[in-house]
C-alpha cells in the first residue's frame, strides 16, 4: 500500500487545514465502523475529501504563476481558460475539467472513480437530482446500504490514489507546502 504522510500540492493554508480536519474525522469514521454501520458517513466524509482537494488544486493551477512544475505543462493555458470560464466550481465540473485536459492521469478509470465517488456522496445527501445513478452503478439497488458498502473501500481507493499523484505529479516546490498529517485510513 502506498505510504501517505505529507499533502505537498496543497495551494491554500485554510483549505489544507480543512482536508486535513476532514481526513480526522475520516479516521475516526473508519476504526469505529463496527458492523458497516456507519458506511454511508464514511462515503460523505471521502466525497468531502476529495472535493476540497480538487478544488484546492484548481484554484492552484489557475492563480499559481511561478511554480516551475506547475507552468511548464502545456495544457495550462487553456485549462486557465476553461477555468475562468465556470461560474459555479461545483464537483462535477471540476473533474470534467481536469479529464478534458488529463491533469489527473491519462486514464479513463481516474475519472470515472472520481464521479462514481461524486455521485455516491451527492446520491447519499441529495434529492435524485441527477439520473446518474445507473451509469455509474449498473447493480444499483433501492437499498442504498448494500451500495454504499459495496463501493466504500473503492472510493477510499480513490482518495488514496489522488492524493497520491497530486503528491507525485503535482507536489509543490520545497519549502512551499508542507503538510503533514499521519493517515491511518490511507496507509
Amino acid at each position: 500500500m502506498k505510504n501517505i504522510r505529507n499533502l505537498n500540492f496543497i495551494w491554500e493554508y485554510s483549505i489544507g487545514r480543512a482536508i486535513h480536519n476532514n481526513i480526522d474525522i475520516l479516521n475516526e469514521v473508519y476504526l469505529a465502523n463496527e458492523n458497516f454501520k456507519i458506511d454511508k458517513l464514511f462515503i460523505i466524509q471521502i466525497g468531502c475529501c476529495i472535493e476540497a482537494i480538487l478544488l484546492d488544486f484548481t484554484k492552484r493551477l489557475n492563480e499559481e504563476r511561478n511554480e516551475r512544475n506547475l507552468s511548464d505543462f502545456h495544457y495550462i493555458e487553456c485549462f486557465r481558460k476553461d477555468y475562468g470560464k465556470l461560474k459555479i466550481k461545483k464537483f462535477k465540473l471540476i473533474i470534467d475539467l481536469l479529464k478534458k485536459h488529463r491533469i489527473v492521469g491519462i486514464e479513463e478509470d481516474v475519472y470515472n472513480n472520481l464521479h462514481k465517488v461524486r455521485v455516491l456522496r451527492n446520491w447519499t445527501h441529495f434529492s435524485d437530482e441527477y439520473n446518474e445513478k445507473k451509469e455509474f452503478f449498473p447493480e444499483y439497488n433501492e437499498e442504498k446500504k448494500v451500495l454504499y458498502h459495496l463501493h466504500k473501500e473503492d472510493a477510499l481507493e480513490t482518495l488514496r490514489n489522488l492524493i497520491y499523484y497530486l503528491n507525485m505529479e503535482h507536489s509543490r516546490p520545497s519549502g512551499k507546502s508542507n503538510f503533514k498529517f499521519n493517515f491511518e485510513v490511507l496507509n
